[in-house]
């Protein structure tokens, strides 16, 4: 019995037509960014900052602000471009995170022996070149800081003018996406004053904003009568409490793993019972601070040992099978494949994410596999 429409509306990595509830926020952005194409060969780069718990829609508004930039690109007859850069899913400093700037952009001016200066200025005199324009758009800034210590990027992007000799360059803006501010203490007074003031915070969803939001999301994606107010009210009123605190992720994965549950269960209509089941699995996992602290190679890692454990039945997996899997794991990442996976094993152990056993079976603790599984796919 099918009880979905369209699933994939449920999915975090989907952008709605309409941000519900951050309406004000998107009037913000833009006509901060409208400013930027009005006078084109005159504006200097905007520098904007959107500051938000976990699944407060931060990276959707700046995504939608990039298309929407993009479009008004094409009514002014302006190439404009958003490039959009997950800054967790990079290790060390600015060389990995340029070459994938430079790669997004075109092939032609990429090397592996450039430097990062040599590639952001070969990225600033393309753009001029071919009189395209780009905006750009960091992710898990905060992050960033934290684990490289290096702000040479924050540094770069709000100081393109000076870096071209104090010309304008056709980077139109750069919006820095972060949970919190504890990152600027690890800023020099330079970086700070450049990076500005400009922070547009997104408070948590309340019960009823949350409602609203699941109840546009369930209309696209089940079927009519699938799905009852009632339980859409009681997943509103579970995400909006601690310690969700208002993700919207959350109440979209317990709508989609609730309706499968029923799915395959034979049955057209979403029951409260799927739902707990649900909140009980992805509740530990929440609560387990240190997910949201996890390196992209120890992402890499956790993924392959969750999927192997799930798929295998046994409680540990061996070191090698673990090494075959990351391979897997990292190529559907689209990122590089790990070149110490004991040192990032290590790091997990220490977490005390996962264990090992006397034979040197690596197994993870106290967490439902498939509950884990899903929630690391919010860091595809």
């Amino acid at each position: 019995m099918a009880v979905f429409r369209n699933s994939g509306v449920l999915s975090p990595h989907y952008t709605p037509v309409r941000l519900i509830h951050r309406e004000r926020e998107m009037e913000l952005l833009k006509k901060n960014l409208e400013k930027t194409i009005h006078n084109i060969h005159q504006t200097y780069p905007a520098v904007l900052q959107i500051q938000g718990g976990v699944g407060a829609g931060k990276t959707t508004l700046s995504l939608k602000a990039g298309r929407w930039l993009e479009d008004e690109g094409r009514r002014n007859g302006l190439p404009i471009r958003h490039i959009y850069v997950n800054l967790r899913m990079f290790s060390g400093g600015r060389v990995p995170i340029y070459r994938y700037i430079v790669r997004m952009v075109s092939e032609d001016i990429y090397s592996p022996s450039l430097s990062a200066g040599e590639l952001l200025n070969n990225l600033i005199r393309y753009l001029g070149k071919t009189s395209t324009y780009a905006l750009m758009i960091f992710d898990e800034v905060d992050h960033h800081v934290r684990q490289s210590m290096d702000n040479s990027l924050i540094y770069d992007f709000t100081r393109l003018p000076e870096l071209a000799g104090g010309s304008t360059v056709n980077i139109l803006g750069s919006i820095f996406i972060s949970r919190e501010g504890e990152f600027r203490k690890y800023l020099g007074r330079t970086e700070l004053s450049s990076l500005g003031a400009h922070i547009i915070h997104l408070q948590p969803y309340n019960s009823r904003q949350v409602y609203d939001i699941l109840y546009a999301r369930a209309a696209e994606a089940f079927h009519e009568g699938a799905i009852s107010d009632d339980i859409l009210e009681f997943v509103a009123e579970k995400t909006a409490s601690p310690p969700i605190n208002g993700d919207i992720r959350f109440g979209l994965d317990v709508l989609l793993y609730a309706g499968t549950i029923a799915e395959s269960s034979g049955r057209r209509h979403v029951g409260l019972e799927d739902v707990r089941k649900v909140i009980a699995g992805l509740g530990a996992v929440v609560e387990s601070q240190w997910i949201e602290e996890l390196k992209v190679d120890e992402v890499i890692a956790l993924k392959a040992l969750t999927r192997l454990l799930k798929y295998s039945g046994k409680p540990t997996a061996s070191l090698e099978d673990i090494r075959r899997m990351c391979d897997v794991v990292a190529e559907e990442m689209g990122v590089y494949k790990l070149s110490n996976l004991r040192k990032v094993l290590q790091s997990l152990e220490m977490l005390g994410v996962i264990y090992r056993d006397g034979s040197g079976g690596l197994g993870v603790r106290d967490i439902d596999l498939a509950s884990l599984e899903r929630y690391l796919e919010r860091f595809v």
